[in-house]
Order: structure tokens, then sequence, then C-alpha cells
């Protein structure tokens, strides 16, 4: 794509995530330097996406504050979920609820910042790269971003959404979430086991056996 030959600023954002941790961090090319924070809100559980919304905020922050700032900006990001949130706020004629969003208090910055940019007419551009394929950007990112994990400083976005948060443990892992597509395939599941006691067919039969799987039920 030749990004490396643009004529501007040039970002790799990555998030991490790691034993309920979350970290944020970028690669700046010029300078050959990169920034990291670390993320709050794990209470409720540690995401992916809240780090990678965060690693983009926080270039968005930097460009700002850097002296070269007043120019076209690429922000590269392995996150395709950063950039479906993103898309939901472009165009006209739309109305989304920041509300709806898991992580909007991250995502509400990072407008207001694209907004700014916007007002002094400034170029900004998402492009999607892929991760841990030796991709040259976000292995840089990748590095700020395990700095930004294990960063003893205060965390950012801290502030709880004062819901319900759901604890489960699989097999040596505790976890932790509010709600969302994950607790509720754990309720579902729970559910169903609590189900499976009152039949005794064939069907139910295979379900009780360790180590059981949909993909064989056939044989059986």
């Amino acid at each position: 794509m030749g990004i490396p030959r643009f004529l501007g600023l040039i970002y790799a954002t990555d998030g991490s995530q790691e034993k309920g941790n979350m970290g944020a961090g970028f690669y700046r090319h010029e300078g050959e330097t990169g920034g990291f924070c670390k993320v709050g809100r794990d209470e409720e559980g540690s995401f992916f996406n809240r780090a990678e919304h965060a690693a983009a905020c926080i270039v968005l922050e930097d460009a700002i504050a850097y002296a070269s700032s007043r120019g076209p900006l690429i922000l590269l990001t392995d996150s395709k979920c950063l950039l479906m949130a993103i898309q939901k706020w472009s165009g006209e004629a739309i109305d989304p609820s920041i509300k709806a969003s898991p992580h909007e208090d991250i995502l509400r910055e990072i407008l207001e910042l694209l907004r700014a940019r916007i007002d002094l007419g400034l170029f900004t551009l998402f492009v999607k790269i892929k991760s841990h394929r030796g991709e040259f950007f976000n292995e840089m990112a990748d590095r700020w971003a395990d700095k930004g994990r294990h960063t003893e400083t205060k965390a950012r976005w801290t502030s709880l959404r004062q819901r319900p948060i759901f604890t489960w443990t699989t097999p040596g892992v505790a976890h932790r979430s509010t709600m969302s597509k994950v607790v509720k395939t754990r309720a579902h599941l729970v559910a169903a086991r609590l189900q499976l006691r009152e039949h005794d067919n064939l069907t139910a039969e295979f379900l009780k056996r360790e180590g059981n799987c949909r993909s064989v039920l056939g044989d059986h």
C-alpha cells in the first residue's frame, strides 16, 4: 500500500489483555517512538476491544500534542470492532446511541477528537491491518501495548457503569463481565445442563458424557 511513504503522520495501535489487565499502546513512525497507558474498568471484565478503543484515543491525543500534528494522519489498527464502532458515527442522517456502546466512555473521547480534526480540516484515515502476521507496524504497536498492560501507573477510564457484574469459572480461570453475549451463552449452558437431568433419552445420555461434542453426535 506504500504506507511508509505517506506524507503525514503514521500511527499503529494495539490493545493487550491478559489475566484481567488491559493495556493500550501505539507506535508513531515519525521519530520511531510510541506511547501507552493502562486501561481501567477491569472490574467489569477485561476486553481486547476496550483496549483497542483506548489505543486509538491516545493516538489522537498524541497527534494533537505532537509538533507535526497539523497535517494528515493514518491510523493502522487490527481491530475490526473499533472500525465498526466508529463507522456508525460517519455520514449523514445517522442517529446512533452512544450509550449502546460497551466502551462509551472511550468512544465519546475518540469522536470528540475526530470532530476537532475535522473542524481544523485535517485528514484522518483508519486502515485495517492484519495482526500477528509479522506486519512491522502491528508488531511495534503490540510491544507498546504490552508496556501499557504491565505499567504500574494509574489506569485511565476507570468509571464503572453501575451495571450488574456476573462471575463464573472455567477450569482454572475466573471470569467476570457485565451482561454480554458471553454471559448469555454461559447462562444458557447452565440452564441446559439443569434440563438434562430431567431427560434419559440417547441424546441426553450422550450430552452427559465427559468430553462430548455436537460434531460427533451423529455417531451415537
